[in-house]
């Protein structure tokens, strides 16, 4: 694909990214990343100015239409600076190295991530959001023209002090596999790691009244809560318990959920989980579903089950790329804007009067019991709509408007019939913008998740959609043979990433456990994923060659890394294939949780299960287990002991 490099003009309207385009009629003379763009600021002298986001991002429409906007930033950026833009979604491996470098020099992150560096990728300034000089908000923050005169100062000042920004190094490495020499299930390892000293951090950082941690604003922490529900299906520490309870109430029953359509939007802005920040990203879909499907089974727990029906019509409704036969599919796109019409949260919000002439009075008394709707509103007049409960997230109630849990009797067809009546007129309204980029790794974990929530759920019809998913996803590569990372309109975007292959992997493991010929799959791709490891046994982001060499973060949010889901479906792989693997050593909780899920696995803490036939029902094995193909009679292994049949949730 040829990028086209004119610094005379903004390029992006040539770009295949949605967010790029969304950039196009900015005054700025924006360029894709390209060598090109760097050797013109080389030969021109001028300083490189990187601005990454995403399109549904709302703080970088905010920037795009003011200062990005303005005459003033845009003349000095295009006279004094070589003005590049990035899809974070297409190229991770430029986002994660800046965001680095924004985090270790602020504490903190975001996007727009706005960064500066030398015409050598020598970043020396980085920061998130900053206001035209004609914004109000100037008043309280320095407009961004400012800032770039303070940049240019530095950087004819100190431009000599630059230096190469090298991110700290990931505290572990991942286990290896050794495939030469098969072992028995007596030869696994008993239980190699304290679970206590994890569980004790994160009850300590824990919110036990409103659920999750910190104040706001709140994210679902997908990782902490799946590793916490498969500690618990390990150990069953009742605060495990208490916790993963508390958490997945409070995010069911108050504003982080879509109580219409299903799904989540991607945070809450206040601690309470009152107002989300309206997009919705199709990974937050993946890692709940996963959740929800694992908690519905394992604390048999209907509530929960309801929610990952709800997720699920979600995906099928809005995320699916195309539709036909019994379900949409197969794949999913990446995400929808919070946004419309430039107005936050517009598409989802009420005033009471709405719901009340929408509504029939049987329906309206039904709703009402269940909904907060105060006159004045919740959310700048408006009403974004929470379950009804006492101050405190235990008590957020029953998990969607579909449960029987809800009421009695006529509640239990006049709720349904509101909710799906008042859908209805929210599905006339305009609607957010859609990024309907095709994501190679979050399509994968949204497999893993359908695959998960079909077994567990026994719904047999999404085990099918995941695995059409896993089939449309292994023609996905560009000419050079390598997996698109990304592709809009069947166009490759970007390509070669260990996030895709490692996700990819971990899929083929699970579809493995059934079919025999998926862990043939990731046998193939094995090689393709051990690539992208480095001689001291680490690992490398990308094979992309117009940018530095990166390794990859551990953190695990929101999304777990790709470190963490390599080692884990070479974990999985290991068990399916009967090789040998090395145990690993946990990550610091909290913020290497899903690495941890892997640590367990390595450590004698999933049920590894032989058994000639796959079981009858997924559904009643315990939540950490893995079933690996084998003759003669069915046996497990945990905790280094082994017993014949198979376990019991």
């Amino acid at each position: 694909m040829t990028i086209p490099f004119d610094p005379a003009r903004n390029t992006l309207g040539e770009a295949s990214s949605p967010y790029l385009r969304q950039h196009s009629d900015n005054p700025v003379h924006w360029q894709q990343w390209s060598p090109q763009a760097f050797d013109y600021a080389r030969e021109h002298d001028l300083v490189v100015f990187v601005s990454v986001g995403y399109s549904t991002c709302h703080w970088c429409h905010v920037m795009a239409d003011g200062a990005f906007s303005d005459p003033t930033i845009a003349s000095i950026l295009n006279q004094s600076f070589v003005s590049i833009k990035v899809d974070r979604e297409e190229r991770p491996d430029i986002d994660s190295y800046l965001m680095s470098f924004l985090v270790a020099t602020t504490g903190q992150g975001g996007w727009p991530l706005n960064a500066f560096m030398s015409p050598d990728q020598e970043l020396f300034f980085a920061m998130t959001y900053a206001p035209a000089p004609t914004e109000s908000r100037a008043g309280s923050m320095r407009s961004f023209d400012y800032v770039l005169g303070r940049v240019l100062e530095f950087y004819r000042d100190k431009r000599d002090q630059l230096g190469r920004f090298e991110p700290q190094a990931s505290a572990s490495a991942p286990g290896k596999i050794e495939t030469d020499r098969p072992i028995s299930l007596d030869e696994l390892p008993g239980a190699g790691i304290d679970l206590d000293p994890m569980i004790d951090r994160i009850a300590g950082a824990f919110d036990h009244r409103w659920g999750g941690f910190a104040g706001g604003p709140k994210f679902p922490p997908h990782s902490t809560l799946l590793w916490m529900l498969y500690a618990h299906a390990a150990a069953g520490d009742s605060r495990l318990e208490q916790m993963s309870h508390t958490l997945l109430d409070v995010m069911a029953g108050r504003g982080l959920h879509d109580h219409l359509q299903g799904g989540f939007y991607r945070y809450c802005v206040d601690e309470q989980w009152t107002i989300p920040h309206f997009e919705k990203m199709l990974y937050d879909q993946a890692m709940l579903l996963w959740c929800y499907a694992g908690a519905a089974a394992h604390f048999e727990d209907e509530r929960y089950r309801e929610v990952a029906d709800g997720i699920v019509r979600c995906l099928a409704e809005t995320f699916a790329e195309a539709s036909g036969g019994e379900h949409p599919g197969p794949l999913l796109v990446s995400a929808h804007d919070a946004d419309t019409d430039h107005e936050e949260g517009a598409t989802y919000l009420w005033t009471k009067r709405e719901i009340r002439e929408a509504l029939p009075d049987d329906e309206w008394e039904a709703f009402s019991r269940v909904f907060e709707l105060p006159e004045e509103g919740n959310f700048e007049g408006r009403i974004h709509l929470l379950r009804r409960g006492d101050d405190g997230a235990g008590a957020a109630g029953a998990a969607t408007p579909h449960t029987s849990s809800l009421g009695s009797g006529s509640d239990t067809v006049a709720l349904p019939a509101a909710v799906e009546r008042l859908l209805e007129i929210r599905r006339k309204r305009r609607q957010p913008f859609t990024d309907r980029k095709i994501v190679t790794s979050w399509n994968a974990l949204a497999a893993i998740a359908l695959l998960q929530a079909g077994r567990l759920l026994e719904r047999p019809h999404w085990c099918a959609w995941a695995e059409e998913i896993a089939l449309a996803l292994n023609e996905r590569h560009d000419r050079d043979d390598l997996l698109a990372h990304t592709t809009l309109e069947g166009n490759v975007g970007s390509a070669g990433f260990l996030e895709d292959y490692a996700t990819l992997m971990l899929l083929y493991t699970w579809l493995g456990e059934s079919k025999p010929q998926w862990i043939e799959y990731a046998g193939a791709l094995l090689p393709r994923l051990l690539a992208f490891r480095t001689s001291d046994g680490g690992w490398i982001e990308a094979s992309q060659t117009d940018f530095r060499v990166t390794r990859p973060e551990g953190y695990d949010h929101p999304l777990p890394s790709s470190i963490s889901v390599a080692d884990f479906a070479l974990a999985r792989y290991a068990m399916l294939t009967h090789s040998t693997w090395a145990q690993t050593e946990p990550g610091q909780a909290l913020a290497r949780d899903f690495w941890n899920i892997s640590a367990m696995a390595r450590s004698g803490l999933f049920y590894v299960i032989e058994s000639a036939e796959p079981p009858q029902r997924f559904a009643r094995l315990p939540l950490n287990a893995i079933r690996t193909p084998a003759t003669g009679r069915t046996r497990y292994c945990f905790a280094g002991v082994c017993r014949e049949g198979l376990p019991d949730r």
